[in-house]
Parts: structure tokens; sequence; C-alpha cells
């Protein structure tokens, strides 16, 4: 939902979700709604240079995410 709130307002997003189902879901609503909103799967514990995270995470159930880093803004 994040993503598409900030597709809505006009930027490019790329979401990240280590959930293939849930991958899946984001990119076949991004192709109806056509949002600039393209999702992939991925570990964000392995990536650099991110520019902006919104962590949608229950923190509860998440406890082995582990860590993100080297982020210029997160919006929890």
């Amino acid at each position: 939902a994040n993503s598409f709130h900030l597709a809505e307002k006009g930027y490019d997003v790329k979401a990240f979700d280590i959930s293939e189902v849930a991958v899946d879901h984001a990119n076949k609503q991004a192709v109806e709604s056509k949002l600039s909103v393209e999702a992939k799967v991925a570990d964000l514990t392995t990536e650099e240079g991110i520019k902006l995270v919104v962590d949608s995470v229950d923190r509860d159930k998440s406890a082995d995410m582990g860590k993100i880093y080297s982020v210029d803004a997160v919006i929890m």
C-alpha cells in the first residue's frame, strides 16, 4: 500500500519483499493500476545505497529480518 501511495504522488517506486507471493501480487496490481511500481524479491540486508525505506513490517513478527543499512531516509 505504501508503494502505491508514493507512486500515486509521482514517484518511480522500487518495492522489495522477501515473499515471492507478495511481489507477484504487487506487480499485478501495478500493471492493473498503471502506476510506476516495480516489485522484486530481495533481502535488503545485503543492498547498498537505498534512498528511501518504508518499513511496514510488524516488528513483533520480524525479529529475524535483520537490519537495513545505507539509507538516506526511513519512514516507519
